[in-house]
């Protein structure tokens, strides 16, 4: 079964449309349908590093993630004991931002364009964990299932569709999101690679049931290379 964006309307909540293996999980995962909020709040925890075999850097962050459209905003303080990095990653009507400062000042890193946008839209979709409303109530997403316990979410990002998908265990809660071509910058170039985060360690925090414990990696041709983990400790849901 596919379901295209756009079948359903903004903030409906309807989900006969979905995939029966989302369905369940949407049932498990939000106790009160009718009340939809405009975006969940998630504070994280974690490390990150920038290559195989790099020094890991703590850090914490917050991100919003909106309900009824694609987008979101991930901000970030790095700390070392030589450096303070501060990181932005957002995307929203179709664009998509990384930005990376020294001290909130120094431009380090900064990201932008087509593939940046294709990567960042692919982040939102394997991060509908955290937003679990999102699932039936964003117009915006189209659904095909891949088996029993598998399905295909997309958007359209400048009038083409990209995709993650996303696996869930026997229990039913989902334990990894996957697609074999989002970009990457290998030296300031976008490279489309193997990508996969895996989630586990599910509670009941704000309302909603989510994961607490993530990581991400890439699959390189010399093996996973896991580039960020991290916990989250708050979600909060909001209306306004």
């Amino acid at each position: 079964m596919t379901v295209q964006p756009g079948s359903r309307s903004p903030g409906s909540a309807s989900s006969g449309a979905l995939p029966p293996v989302v369905e369940r999980y949407l049932k498990r995962a939000v106790s009160d349908r009718d009340r939809v909020p405009q975006l969940v709040r998630v504070i994280q925890q974690g490390r990150m590093r920038t290559k195989p075999g790099g020094r890991w850097m703590r850090f914490h962050a917050a991100e919003d993630i909106q309900i009824r459209s694609v987008a979101f905003s991930w901000r970030a303080r790095f700390t070392g004991a030589l450096s303070m990095l501060t990181v932005a990653d957002e995307y929203a009507a179709g664009t998509g931002r990384l930005r990376v400062r020294l001290l909130g000042v120094v431009p380090v890193v900064s990201a932008s364009g087509p593939a940046t946008a294709r990567a960042q839209a692919q982040r939102y979709l394997s991060e509908l964990f955290w937003a679990p409303h999102a699932l039936v109530a964003n117009p915006d997403l189209g659904w095909r299932e891949l088996g029993e316990h598998a399905v295909e979410v997309t958007t359209v990002v400048a009038g083409s569709p990209v995709g993650v998908r996303i696996d869930f265990d026997d229990a039913g809660d989902i334990s990894t999101v996957s697609t074999p071509t989002r970009a990457r910058l290998v030296a300031g170039t976008a490279v489309d690679t193997a990508w996969a985060g895996r989630v586990a360690d599910f509670a009941t925090i704000g309302g909603i049931r989510v994961p607490t414990r993530a990581e991400v990696g890439w699959e390189l041709p010399d093996g996973p290379f896991v580039y960020w983990q991290g916990t989250v400790s708050d979600v909060a849901l909001h209306y306004t």
